[in-house]
Formats: structure tokens, sequence, C-alpha cells
């Protein structure tokens, strides 16, 4: 019986792990070569501020394990996809749960029932205390089937070397990626202003 309870999360697991595996030939994603050169991240690396800290490029946006792999790692963009890849494979199941208390501390929180029909039912904590609870699930409809998400795109050669916002990273706009798009539309106004 306990084997059957453990097939289909590991069936889940089997199936993310296939999945992603293809990441592992990509190369860095834009940003990672702007969270390697981060000074949080380089040697001597401390870990305890890598994990409690927000991603340096977004204070909103918190992934202390895809953060600590480039730490850890380094520009290894092999190893760091294959230990996102088990890390992702390892958090893969049917329904995850997340719940957190509000007003005051409840360690006997827990899902007394999970999803039927729509429903789930949370016990313990604190009787009368807010609760805030998200769901979250593995996609496996068919759109998503016949559509995979690509986890990292390969920058097209043409655009190396422009940003979206080259102001942000102090560039001029030139640098920019709708600048170097736009720059014939460029000339033509500045040689229209030149004519006048």
């Amino acid at each position: 019986m306990k084997y059957q309870q453990l097939a289909l999360p590991a069936g889940a697991a089997a199936l993310a792990f296939l999945l992603y595996l293809p990441a592992v030939y990509g190369g860095l994603v834009w940003d990672d070569p702007l969270i390697l050169h981060h000074p949080l991240y380089r040697p001597p690396v401390d870990w305890g501020a890598v994990l409690r800290s927000p991603l340096v490029l977004s204070p909103n946006y918190y992934r202390p394990l895809a953060v600590a792999t480039l730490a850890l790692l380094g520009e290894a963009a092999p190893a760091q996809h294959l230990l996102n890849i088990l890390l992702h494979a390892l958090n893969t199941g049917p329904f995850r749960y997340q719940l957190t208390p509000i007003g005051a501390p409840m360690p006997n929180l827990y899902i007394a029932q999970e999803i039927q029909g729509n429903r789930f039912q949370i016990a313990g904590g604190v009787p009368g205390q807010k609760v805030s609870w998200e769901v979250t699930a593995v996609r496996n409809d068919p759109y998503l089937r016949d559509h995979p998400v690509q986890a990292e795109v390969d920058k097209p050669a043409e655009e190396c070397g422009t940003y979206l916002y080259p102001q942000g990273y102090g560039q001029p706009e030139e640098m920019g990626l709708d600048y170097q798009r736009n720059a014939d539309l460029f000339n033509r106004a500045e040689a229209m202003e030149g004519q006048r």
C-alpha cells in the first residue's frame, strides 16, 4: 500500500526530470551573469545572506535555491541546470499547499484533507485566527503538452550586447534593444531634422 502512495509523486518527479533534462545543454540566461558578478555571490560567499536575500535584480523576487546554485557552481551552466532540474523534480507533485498563519504562530497548522471535489480542509492552529493559503499544481493539460515551455531560450546573436533598459545599467540609450531594432527610424528622423 505504501508503495502505491509513492507511485504518483515518483512518476511526477521522473516526468519533471525528463521534461527539463534538455535544459542541461543550455547556457546561462540573460540575468545569470548579472547575478554572478554581484558581490553577494562572489567568494567568499555569505551563504546566510544568499539564502535570506531577495534576488539582486528585483527586490520583490525571492529565488534562494536558484541563486544558491549560481553562487555554488559559478558559470558551470550544465551543472547548474542539472542541480535545478533535480530540485524541480523533488518539488513536483499533484498539488502543493502553502499555509501561512496570520496574527499568531500556529505550529499545529496542517492540511486535514487534500483536495477532493474542488475543496480541501485546513485544521489545527489557533481558533478564530486567519490563515493565508495557496494551492499550486503542476500543469498537465493538452495545450501545455502540445506547447511545452522552454525553460531557457538563447538570446539571438543580433540582440547580444543589448539591454531592455540600458539606462538602468548606466549604458547609453543606443545600447537598448528597441533603439537598435529601430535604428533606421532614428536615422531617418535625424536626417529629416538635418534637412530643416
